[in-house]
């Protein structure tokens, strides 16, 4: 359930929004407030947001209906970060959307860099900023950072399906056409890498990114597990139900991709899934590792043998990046590039 709370700072309810900014939250009363008013704060008059309580016990609908800031307020029963930025999606108005993590801050001009970037002359699928981050401790000390982002790109270039595992970025650092969005059937149902999944079934269905040199987002740094991620066996049943989500990925590739494309797109996604499968064997789930390993050697054109004690021990410490160095001579045998 939901409803329009407070007037008269933003966005109005008479107005049609441009874009929506959609916050969803669990048990977040003390920080979603600030989520917000980084968006108010920002000034502009065509931005619509909607806040989406995903089961908080923590009385954070109470706390916003009594501030009476002027968001949709939406409620619903615990369901995940997914669930809820799709509910989200369903209630936009906007043309465009963007999300924000409510433990995160809407960058200063981050709203206004996004909206100088839409082209008046041909539809943008996906605008992609960047983020800094910044510790509650020295709010005011922030850090240009590469976490969430894309592999580096240029400004204004085009972003292909050839890199849809290189690093593919949090939904936080983009503006979505709602149209696009919805094209793919929003988050799907995931506790882990639900972010990967939604961006990569829009690179294969052709959508265009194009990446801004903006930062968009203050990331903030805490212990705190954030939305969009679990631990222990949570994060276990999560990589789980991510495997065949992107195993079904993998297998469509080769229908849009061809040449050095493909093969950018293998190397990458041999590097995600490594790095997965190393998560996995650091949580003693070892045949889910296994899975995992042989996916990503599979990337290479190797055999899997990733079952092996030593495998599994070496795997488990050695970072994402040594997978280059580990399949490059395999691949250079085989004729991949």
């Amino acid at each position: 359930m939901g409803g329009a709370l407070g007037s008269g700072i933003g966005w109005e309810a008479s107005m049609t929004p441009q874009i929506s900014v959609i916050i969803p939250t669990h048990d977040r009363r003390a920080l979603v407030e600030a989520a917000i008013l980084s968006v108010l704060d920002q000034g502009l008059a065509d931005i619509e947001i909607i806040v989406v309580d995903d089961g908080s016990t923590d009385g954070t609908s109470d706390y916003l209906r009594a501030r009476g800031l002027p968001i949709t307020l939406i409620t619903q029963a615990n369901a995940g970060v997914a669930a809820a930025r799709n509910a989200g999606l369903r209630a936009a108005r906007g043309a465009y959307v963007t999300f924000l993590d409510s433990d995160d801050l809407s960058a200063p001009g981050g709203l206004a860099a996004f909206k100088k970037a839409l082209p008046l002359d041909r539809p943008t699928d996906v605008l992609v900023g960047r983020c800094a981050t910044f510790s509650p401790t020295d709010p005011a000390q922030l850090s240009r950072s590469n976490m969430y982002n894309f592999a580096p790109i240029a400004t204004g270039e085009i972003v292909d399906a050839s890199v849809l595992f290189s690093g593919f970025t949090s939904a936080c650092l983009c503006l979505y056409s709602k149209a696009a969005a919805e094209r793919v059937g929003g988050f799907p149902s995931l506790t882990m890498g639900e972010d990967y999944v939604f961006n990569a079934r829009l690179a294969l269905a052709g959508a265009r990114f194009v990446a801004i040199d903006a930062v968009v987002v203050h990331v903030r740094l805490h212990a705190a597990p954030r939305l969009s991620t679990a631990r222990g066996a949570a994060a276990v049943d999560g990589y789980a139900r991510l495997l065949p989500l992107a195993a079904e990925l993998l297998d469509a590739c080769p229908a849009v991709l061809e040449g050095e494309a493909l093969c950018r797109c293998r190397r990458a996604a041999g590097r995600w899934l490594f790095g997965i499968a190393r998560s996995c064997y650091r949580l003693r789930a070892r045949d889910l590792g296994d899975r995992y390993l042989a996916l990503a050697q599979a990337q290479a054109g190797r055999g899997a043998r990733a079952g092996s004690p030593l495998a599994r021990a070496v795997f488990s410490v050695l970072p994402p990046r040594y997978y280059e160095d580990l399949t490059a001579p395999l691949r250079w045998m085989l004729g991949l590039r």
